[in-house]
């Protein structure tokens, strides 16, 4: 069962890598100020491009909180599930959420042996597998509503009856900004580990 959830939820959480870098004349890039944050984004813009411009780029890969909520709820419903039983986890949630919400099962995947919580993070910036602390794009001061990466975590929730439950990690592409600022548009997909589900190791 751990494996299939591995592999859910790296299926999940993957993104679309057929973004190319845009190659654009020095005279149409947007101007990097010393004096400004440009390793965050803050006020509209991130490395000093808007976050509607960074949007039109990479398509398909920010989103506000409800739409993270619903993404999270798909997986969530998907772990409880057997093979076969729905194929459309959000909308079977929406007819069963009464019963669903009551559920013991509704924070993990039901698993007896190392139960695995999952949930989702905004960070700011983390560690790259080769160790370089990268900035990550988010939207927090998005208006009307913040945008974000889709960035689920799982990790080990209580020994169940294994006796020794081991954190697994999966790996992540997430979009990061280049802080070379060399090419424009100043962004890059970077791999990170991140808590992905609690296995056991007996």
């Amino acid at each position: 069962m751990k494996s299939i959830f591995g592999l859910l939820f790296l299926s999940v959480i993957s993104t679309v890598h057929s973004q190319f870098s845009l190659g654009v004349a020095d005279e149409t890039m947007p101007s990097i100020s010393e004096s400004s944050d440009s390793s965050q984004c803050v006020s509209g813009r991130c490395a000093n491009v808007s976050y509607k411009e960074i949007q039109r780029m990479f398509r398909g890969i920010f989103f506000t909180k409800r739409e993270l909520k619903r993404k999270m709820m798909n997986l969530k419903v998907t772990m409880n599930s057997r093979p076969g039983q729905t194929s459309r986890p959000y909308k079977w949630w929406k007819e069963n959420r009464k019963s669903y919400r009551k559920s013991r099962y509704l924070n993990h995947d039901a698993d007896q042996c190392c139960p695995t919580t999952c949930n989702l993070i905004y960070p700011t910036e983390l560690t790259n597998t080769r160790g370089v602390t990268r900035y990550i794009v988010h939207f927090t001061d998005m208006q009307p509503e913040p945008m974000y990466q889709f960035m689920p975590m799982g990790t080990c929730l209580y020994p169940g009856n294994c006796k020794n439950c081991q954190q697994e990690y999966a790996l992540h592409s997430v979009l990061v900004i280049d802080t070379t600022f060399k090419i424009y548009p100043y962004f890059e997909f970077d791999d990170f580990y991140i808590k992905s589900y609690c296995s056991c190791k007996n």
